[in-house]
């Protein structure tokens, strides 16, 4: 294979490390946003369409989405998170799509964080992280 930088290939495991940490952020970033500025908004969505427990559906997400993300931070149970930040990512997606501007990223960028999370989830945690190879 040429490479116009050859060296570079030996710094795989940094490159799904940033990977990570980015998917990481960007998960605790929308679950914090979830939970204290957007919380209104979900609920008063769910109330329209008369969900029993519309309070507590947003605390929910938003602790999920939260712990996803610190997780992710520290690389730990790298792979179920990624798993299920991808699932986030797909449903916040189709919110977006449905519902209109409850965030203020696109459904395009729902689709290539979810893609991003699926690659985290063949890759592995990279450095820096708590999980051990098995």
């Amino acid at each position: 294979m040429l490479s116009v930088f050859p060296e570079l290939l030996n710094y795989n495991l940094v490159s799904i490390t940033l990977i990570r940490i980015l998917v990481g952020l960007v998960i605790l970033y929308i679950g914090l946003i979830s939970i204290s500025t957007k919380r209104s908004l979900y609920t008063s969505e769910m109330r329209l369409k008369n969900h029993k427990m519309a309070e507590f559906w947003p605390w929910l997400f938003g602790t999920i989405e939260i712990l996803t993300g610190v997780f992710l931070l520290l690389g730990f149970l790298t792979q179920i998170m990624a798993i299920l930040s991808a699932y986030i990512f797909i449903n916040l997606g189709f919110i977006e799509k449905n519902v209109g501007k409850v965030l203020s990223q696109s459904s395009l960028f729902f689709l290539v964080m979810t893609t991003i999370s699926i690659t985290i989830i063949f890759f592995g945690p990279g450095l820096f992280s708590i999980d051990l190879p098995l």
